[in-house]
């Protein structure tokens, strides 16, 4: 597969893969198609024991790419679709059979806190925060993932 927006180094038996879709890692089709490819790939490889997801520069990922979703839906079916592909993204990350270390090096919000909470080890640089930021714009598909780390009445009052 041609990789647009995420890159992979594997050196030494460590995958590197690096979220590079500037400015802020956002997640659209492509790249949680790719994002999947490349986890699905690195359990099937001899030549990796490990694996590092990053982001470029001081950004993990913002999360969803929200300027895709207003032509998200043509025909029926397609939300859901779309909702399969992301979901199978995460589990792509943890199901994984190397361990994945999630090296949060900036912002991890909605989608890309997802992501990191979907990893094996979270390490989380000086500038790393996490946020859900769905909720102002009317979702809240983040909240299962928030349960993974905190308990349901924590998560919901964040």
């Amino acid at each position: 597969m041609e990789l647009k927006h995420i890159r992979l180094d594997v050196t030494d038996f460590i995958a590197t893969v690096v979220m590079d879709r500037p400015p802020v890692n956002a997640q659209n089709q492509q790249f949680r198609t790719e994002l999947t490819w490349v986890f699905d790939s690195i359990s099937d490889r001899d030549d990796v024991r490990v694996a590092i997801l990053t982001g470029t520069g001081n950004m993990f990922s913002a999360g969803a790419d929200i300027k895709e979703r207003p032509g998200l839906v043509k025909e029926p079916g397609d939300y859901h679709r779309h909702n399969r592909v992301t979901r199978e993204c995460f589990y792509s990350v943890t199901e994984c059979a190397r361990p994945v270390i999630a090296a949060v090096n900036g912002p991890a919000m909605g989608a890309g806190y997802a992501l990191m909470v979907f990893a094996d080890i979270l390490i989380a640089s000086d500038n790393a925060f996490v946020s859900m930021p769905e909720i102002d714009v009317g979702l809240s598909g983040g909240m299962r993932m928030l349960r993974e780390l905190f308990p349901r009445s924590r998560a919901r009052r964040m």
